[in-house]
């Protein structure tokens, strides 16, 4: 055809009748590189950088229809989507290691208030619903389980009340607060940002309370 002589006028003087589709595929310039899509259809890349879809289809009598079609703009944006991905992984993967790396137990929760990310500090610090931390459980779903196990010593006995109150705080204070959890003291801070997400750390710092309450009698003495 005149796209196909337009394409390649190289090959023109070859194609003749009986010339060989296997010796025309040894004549045309590539590179060699071929992208497989389906056994009678795959993607030819030329030296000079286009890109070509081929589909070959039998004829009921014989003989083989081939169709080329120059996807080089498409095949380029898909190129761009395969490397946008790899380098979203590649940047989610940093992500895991630095969250790994923090002694803090860190949380990233969406706008919907479902978890996006956490480290695994954060499972150790909840050990009773360490297994529900995984992306997109809701942090109300994962306060309610604490209280009904009876993790938090504030929510015993009152646990709708104090599921109420912890939810409608919740990425308020704008300042950290200590909560005991899971017979541990735990200095929490929660930050909404701009999008409305909220990241979250978490501190064991029973030690420290520990030391507080002990001084306070001291303290009540001097005064």
């Amino acid at each position: 055809s005149p796209d196909f002589a337009a394409t390649w006028p190289e090959a023109l003087p070859l194609l003749r009748l009986g010339f060989g589709r296997d010796e025309l595929g040894r004549t045309l310039p590539s590179d060699g590189a071929t992208d497989p899509v389906t056994p009678l259809r795959r993607r030819h890349k030329l030296r000079d950088g286009r890109t070509f879809e081929i589909r070959e289809s039998p004829l009921p009598g014989g003989g083989m229809l081939h169709l080329r079609t120059d996807v080089t703009d498409g095949q380029a944006q898909l190129d761009a989507q395969r490397a946008g991905s790899a380098a979203a992984k590649a940047t989610l993967a940093v992500l895991d290691e630095a969250l790994e790396a923090l002694p803090a137990g860190v949380e990233i929760w969406g706008s919907d208030d479902r978890l996006i990310r956490c480290n695994q500090r954060v499972r150790e610090l909840h050990p009773g619903t360490a297994d529900m931390l995984r992306p997109g459980v809701s942090f109300a779903d994962v306060a309610r389980q604490s209280a009904a196990l009876g993790q938090v010593p504030a929510a015993v006995g009152r646990e709708s009340e104090w599921l109420a109150e912890r939810l409608s705080s919740r990425g308020k204070l704008g300042r950290p607060f200590v909560m005991e959890s899971g017979g541990r003291w735990l200095q929490i801070q929660e930050q909404r940002t701009p999008s409305g997400c909220i990241v979250a750390t978490r501190q064991a710092v029973s030690e420290l309370v520990g030391a507080r309450h002990q001084l306070a009698p001291a303290k009540a003495q001097v005064a």
